[in-house]
C-alpha cells in the first residue's frame, strides 16, 4: 500500500507573520526565516496529516 500524498500549506508570510503560526512552525523559526529569504511563503508538507487534520 502506498503512503498517503502529503498535505501541503502554503503561508504567505508577508500576511501572517511568523508569530502567528502555529506551534509546531514556530519551533524551527530559523528555517522559517530562510525561506523568506528565499521567497517570502513558506511550504509546509505533512504537519496537518501527522495531526490528524
Amino acid at each position: 500500500m502506498s503512503p498517503p500524498n502529503p498535505i501541503l500549506s502554503l503561508i504567505d508570510l508577508d500576511v501572517k507573520p511568523i508569530d502567528r503560526l502555529p506551534g509546531w512552525a514556530r519551533l524551527d523559526r530559523e528555517l522559517v526565516e530562510s525561506y523568506v529569504d528565499i521567497d517570502g511563503r513558506l511550504c509546509i508538507d505533512a504537519f496537518r496529516r501527522n495531526q490528524g487534520q
